[in-house]
């Protein structure tokens, strides 16, 4: 029966390409929940602040990404029963388990909060990039 499936070019082409991305994407060391569970601050036309209010489960943690275009400072402020960390375009962790307010001084690209909680709960994050 699967060599009778695998008869048909068209669908073992289908098969083959669909095999090469997961490997490709396995071997990047990313997973569909990686990529899917990050979250983009946006911030509104003319502002250098973003806020949102969210909720996080018991144990797990949330992502956002900010973009940041040059050398610049970022406050990072939470409110709730959360802890977070920072980590920077490179991957490299640049805060945890900080006080909020948190500044740093920070580089261009692409910077992650991780927002965590050991009790769940919603919360407050504000960021502010200057």
């Amino acid at each position: 029966m699967i060599v009778r499936f695998f008869r048909s070019k068209g669908r073992a082409a289908v098969v083959l390409a669909v095999l090469v991305a997961v490997i490709g994407f396995a071997m990047a060391g990313n997973s569909s929940a990686d990529v899917l569970s990050h979250t983009p601050l946006v911030f509104a036309q003319g502002t250098n602040t973003a806020t949102v209010h969210d909720t996080v489960v018991k144990g797990s943690s949330t992502t956002y990404v900010v973009e940041v275009a040059g050398n610049q400072k970022m406050t990072v402020e939470t409110s709730g029963p959360v802890s977070f960390a920072v980590f920077d375009p490179s991957g490299a962790k640049s805060a945890a388990n900080v006080s909020s307010p948190y500044t740093a001084d920070v580089t261009a690209g692409t910077w992650q909060i991780i927002i965590g909680s050991t009790q769940g709960g919603e919360f407050d994050l504000t960021v502010t990039v200057v």
